[in-house]
């Protein structure tokens, strides 16, 4: 079985803050797993979030994903320098989150 839900979402802090349309949209997997997009994708360029979720009582669940992201390079000649690299990539971060979510009596 896999269901999807689609929420608003609304930061306090961080880069998000000021993102005041932001939506994500989940597919939850029978298994445990889940991917997560947003309407803000593309800016910057965010591959999908993978993660897994589980239920923490009646309606209630709690999901934990990651996501990688992407700060501006300071010049093209970061793409070809030792940071660049395998190992060292400044401009790629790793993000996680936790988020408790909280559905309909009747959601199916």
């Amino acid at each position: 079985m896999v269901c999807w839900a689609r929420s608003s979402v609304q930061f306090t802090s961080g880069p998000f803050a000021e993102v005041n349309d932001l939506e994500f949209m989940y597919v939850f997997n029978a298994g445990g797993t889940l991917t997560e997009s947003s309407n803000y994708d593309g800016a910057p360029p965010v591959p999908p979030a993978y993660g897994v979720w589980h239920s923490i009582g009646p309606n209630e669940f709690e999901a934990r994903y990651e996501y990688f992201t992407t700060a501006p390079l300071a010049n093209v000649e970061a793409l070809t320098s030792e940071e660049a690299g395998m190992v060292s990539r400044p401009w790629l971060k790793l993000m996680r989150l936790l988020q408790r979510v909280q559905t309909l009596k009747d959601w199916k």
